[in-house]
C-alpha cells in the first residue's frame, strides 16, 4: 500500500483464476487506486464535463501539444470519432469492414465533417483541408475508420482535473469588451495498473461559449514520470502503411 502526493491510496496485489494459470503460469495481478484527499467539486465537474467524454483512448488531444496557432500533430480524424457522438447523439455511421483483411474508405461530405470539427475547434477550413485528405471535386473528406490494425490496448489511465484557472482576458464585442471565456485546466492521468495516480500531467484549455457550447483550445503536456511513453496509444495508419496492410482491398 502507498499513499501519494496527489492524494491516493495505491493497493497493488494478485488473485487466482484458473484461466489466466493456464496462460501465463501466475497469480493474476490487481492494482486499485482510492483517492483518499477530497478534490473540489467544480474539479469533477470540469473533467466530468470536458475532459472525461474525450479521454486518453483512440485519440491524441489530450496526447500532444497543439493550439489553434499551431494545431502540431492532432489528429482531426480521431477528434471526429470522438465529436461526431456528442454533437449528433448517435454513434458514428463510418465503421470498419467486418472483413478484417479489408479497408472500409468514406466520403464524408465536407458540411458533415467541417461542422463536427468547427463545433469544438476553432480552426478555418482551409487549414483543417490542409490537415486531412480533402477531396475538392467531391467537396468530401476522405475517411478511413480505425481497423484491426490500429486497435488500443484497454489498460489505460484516466483523466482528473486537479486545479483549474478562469482567465481574467477580455476580448472585444459589439457589446465592449467580455471575458474571453477561457479556463485552464491542470489534469493529472491516474493510472492503477502502473501503480501511479501521476502518469503524466497536462494543461488543456476551453473556452465557454453561449448557450452551453463550448471549444477545445490548445492541450500542452507538462511531464512524464520517469519519461514514460504513452504505450497503449496507436497512431492511424499513414496512407502508405494503409496501402501495405490493405493493399487494393477497399
Amino acid at each position: 500500500m502507498q499513499y501519494t502526493e496527489e492524494g491516493y491510496l495505491l493497493f497493488e496485489g494478485s488473485y487466482f483464476s484458473d484461466e489466466n494459470f493456464a496462460l501465463t503460469l501466475s497469480d493474476t495481478p490487481e492494482h486499485t487506486a482510492l483517492r483518499i484527499l477530497p478534490l473540489d467539486e467544480t474539479c469533477r465537474e470540469l473533467n466530468r464535463k470536458y475532459i472525461l467524454p474525450v479521454g486518453y483512448e483512440q485519440n491524441n488531444i489530450f496526447l500532444t501539444d497543439w493550439s489553434e496557432e499551431d494545431f502540431g500533430d492532432l489528429d482531426f480524424y480521431d477528434a471526429f470519432d470522438i465529436f461526431y457522438p456528442v454533437l449528433y447523439r448517435q454513434p458514428v455511421p463510418y465503421v470498419a469492414d467486418e472483413n478484417l483483411g479489408v479497408g472500409a474508405v468514406y466520403r464524408i461530405p465536407e458540411a458533415i465533417f467541417e461542422n463536427v470539427i468547427m463545433t469544438y475547434m476553432d480552426i478555418d477550413k482551409e487549414t483543417l483541408r490542409q490537415k486531412t485528405t480533402y477531396l475538392s471535386e467531391e467537396a468530401a473528406y476522405e475517411y478511413r475508420p480505425r481497423g484491426f490494425y490500429e486497435a488500443e490496448y484497454p489498460d489505460i489511465p484516466y483523466p482528473e482535473v486537479v486545479d483549474y484557472i478562469v482567465s481574467d482576458a477580455t476580448v472585444s464585442s459589439a457589446d465592449g469588451e467580455k471575458p474571453d471565456g477561457t479556463i485552464t485546466l491542470i489534469i493529472n492521468a491516474v493510472y492503477p495498473n502502473g501503480n501511479t495516480s501521476l502518469a503524466y500531467s497536462h494543461r488543456t484549455v476551453i473556452r465557454l461559449l453561449d448557450e452551453d457550447g463550448f471549444q477545445y483550445v490548445s492541450n500542452e503536456m507538462i511531464s512524464l514520470e520517469d519519461d514514460r511513453d504513452i504505450w497503449w496509444h496507436s497512431n492511424r495508419l499513414t496512407e502508405e502503411e494503409w496501402k501495405e496492410v490493405y493493399g487494393g482491398n477497399e
